[in-house]
């Protein structure tokens, strides 16, 4: 399975945001100077995919006023092909919704849905905590690791990637060496503080 489409909304200071990772590619690499939304990404996809390193809390915007309710939800697509493929519909997609009230804990809400076509997905399944019939968001990380061979912390990962490294993957995968990446930049300009991802 390859990572499709991250879109999120709620998340931090941050409007809606979409990203399109529309390419084939097994690895992307997001760069950009610091302040860009580099690790609002890879918080984004920890968190809907219930990483361990991943603070729920630490997504919401400090700015918010304490007597408004948040509300926030992420969407993270992969289409079912390649080497990872699974036995499953070609579009899989894993969402979280971020709800807390004034003066009350975040109330969380993990959903995958599927289907063949990008834009006819179908709800399979709900998983809440404390849910009855122990769908509950021990069995979505369970269901995320057996069933879709996804293991949440290998997505959140961070770290710190040269010019000159990426120069140099970019020339592997030139040169044939079966090495395929897509290089995202993340940038922000500083007039309207939109963010901007070239591809």
């Amino acid at each position: 399975m390859i990572p499709w489409r991250l879109q999120f909304s709620g998340i931090r200071d941050y409007g809606v945001e979409e990203m399109n990772l529309e390419n084939e590619h097994d690895h992307v690499i997001i760069t950009g100077p610091n302040g860009t939304g580099k690790s609002t990404i890879s918080f984004c996809m920890g968190a809907v995919l219930r990483s361990s390193k991943v603070d729920i809390d630490g997504l919401k915007s400090q700015n918010l006023p304490v007597d408004q309710t948040w509300h926030a939800q992420i969407r993270f697509l992969f289409k079912n092909v390649g080497y990872s493929r699974i036995d499953a519909p070609l579009y899989i997609e894993f969402r979280l919704y971020c709800e807390q009230l004034p003066k009350q804990p975040i109330k969380l809400r993990y959903e995958i849905h599927d289907g063949d076509e990008i834009d006819q997905l179908e709800l399979r399944q709900t998983y809440r905590s404390g849910d009855v019939n122990k769908n509950n968001y021990s069995a979505y990380k369970r269901e995320l690791q057996f069933k879709y061979k996804i293991h949440p912390d290998l997505y959140y990962l961070i770290c710190g990637i040269s010019k000159r490294s990426i120069n140099l993957l970019r020339w592997c995968q030139r040169s044939g060496s079966g090495y395929l990446v897509k290089c995202m930049e993340s940038k922000k300009f500083r007039k309207t503080g939109k963010q901007v991802w070239k591809l």
